[in-house]
């Protein structure tokens, strides 16, 4: 995949991306998504790490997205294990053809996003957690491993989907945090939380690159307070109103639609970023709480699967919404994943409580103490 094997450079008008040669295999530090690429350093912006016998791939969102990455470190995991010997072991079929390289460093977005069709909703400021954040370059990873037929078994007592079920648990989540912040009505904003949505299956594309768009589902707690099982039935519909294709490919052509203007295009770099560091501060991560990524069951070669004993993936790092959530799921385990930039532990303690309130315990891990 060598389109990874990249670092980021500054033109006149636009970033671009070099090719550059790889890094080869880092020591993990152990405090992940902290170590930002920089201008003049030729790195590349994928990196693998190890340390004892965690293998992982770190991506920045310039060059890929979550399915991206977890190809790449499928691929990887393949050609490892017939290095380790694994006599059954399906080591990709070598070097892939122009033709799939083609269609993996695809820009997908610029193929598929259509021409005149209305932008998406802007959206009001959220809530965002309080609290003294940690210091700089520290990530607080933490990990709940659940039996996922348990929380699989409590989504359909609800009547939802797993990621239904999930989410609604991560909402609860925080509006107990909320109403515990004391937050006045006249003060507070709506909890909302971003869900991507991988567009790779609705198109039939093979990219690598980042091919997605993002949905928002929002609970008011200036209305009051929600039981978990309204939350999830909200959840539920307000989903599946969401992941209406059309209204989805409305977020592919704003995405590109600058691009594609010739007056924009002329701009030099230094006014864009001014342009663009503005427009990320009124309608970036201020508009959302938090956010939500799901990468879905993982499964693996046969020689490779016999390798592997769980899988983790950690939300990259962010100061405006402080903590972060996720969830894949390998063999019988759903994994729910916290990325925290924040000195308390309570989302991720009121998740923990949620769940067990509801029969499923899970096994912590955590790089914190």
């Amino acid at each position: 995949m060598p389109y990874f094997a990249v670092t980021l450079r500054r033109g006149v008008f636009w970033h671009y991306l070099e090719q550059c040669d790889p890094a080869g295999v880092l020591p993990d530090r152990g405090s992940p998504c902290t170590d930002r690429p920089r201008y003049g350093v030729r790195r590349p912006l994928v990196l693998v790490y190890a340390r004892g016998r965690r293998i992982a791939v770190e991506a920045s969102h310039i060059v890929t997205d979550g399915t991206g990455a977890l190809a790449f470190l499928r691929r990887l995991l393949g050609y490892y294990a017939e290095e380790l010997g694994g006599a059954d072991a399906d080591r990709p079929d070598d070097a892939p053809t122009p033709e799939d390289l083609a269609i993996e460093e695809q820009y997908a977005s610029r193929v598929y996003s259509g021409r005149g069709l209305p932008p998406p909703p802007v959206f009001s400021r959220a809530w965002h957690l309080p609290g003294a954040r940690l210091p700089r370059r520290t990530y607080r990873a933490t990990v709940l491993r659940y039996d996922i037929a348990c929380v699989r078994e409590r989504a359909g007592s609800f009547g939802v989907t797993l990621t239904d079920y999930v989410l609604a648990v991560f909402l609860y989540a925080l509006q107990h945090r909320y109403h515990a912040a004391g937050v006045s009505r006249r003060r507070g904003r709506p909890i909302r939380v971003l869900v991507p949505v991988n567009m790779r299956p609705a198109v039939g594309s093979g990219t690598m690159r980042n091919f997605f768009v993002y949905i928002m589902i929002e609970l008011d707690p200036r209305l009051g307070r929600y039981e978990l099982d309204e939350i999830a039935t909200t959840v539920h519909h307000r989903m599946r109103v969401e992941l209406d294709p059309r209204s989805l490919h409305r977020q592919l052509a704003r995405n590109v639609h600058a691009e594609r203007q010739l007056a924009i295009r002329l701009i030099p770099i230094f006014f864009k970023d001014v342009i663009l560091r503005t427009v990320h501060r009124m309608r970036g991560e201020t508009v959302n709480t938090a956010s939500l990524s799901n990468l879905g069951g993982v499964t693996l070669d046969p020689a490779a699967d016999e390798l592997v004993e769980s899988f983790d993936f950690i939300p990259p790092r962010s100061p405006v919404t402080g903590v972060n959530m996720t969830m894949i799921g390998f063999r019988d385990t759903l994994t729910v994943g916290f990325g925290s930039s924040r000195e308390d532990r309570d989302v991720e303690t009121e998740v923990a409580r949620a769940f067990a309130a509801e029969g499923c315990l899970a096994r912590l891990r955590t790089n914190g103490r």
